[in-house]
């Protein structure tokens, strides 16, 4: 994902790779979550919001590239907490 969070600020590889994995994590759980219910779901807006979690989560807000350009939907903002609360427990 390009432009979402800035890789630069999270200095930690061993971090930025558990960020990226929690993020991919969420964004799983939520397209699941959503399909069973029958509610639809976008792929595309949990993958970024993912993203945008786990890095708002490794980085703080200095690394979320997207926050600071406004976040345009809900959507985003879900998976966006879903992958800031995987990469945080783990």
């Amino acid at each position: 994902s390009k432009g979402i969070i800035d890789p630069d600020l999270i200095l930690d590889t061993n971090t930025f790779l558990w960020a990226m994995m929690s993020a991919m994590l969420a964004a799983a759980l939520w397209i699941n979550f959503a399909t069973y219910f029958g509610a639809p779901v976008s792929t595309t807006h949990s993958i970024v919001g993912g993203v945008m979690g786990a890095g708002l989560t490794a980085a703080g807000a200095a690394g979320a590239v997207m926050a600071r350009r406004g976040v345009p939907d809900t959507g985003t903002i879900r998976a966006a907490d879903g992958g800031g609360v995987s990469c945080f427990v783990q």
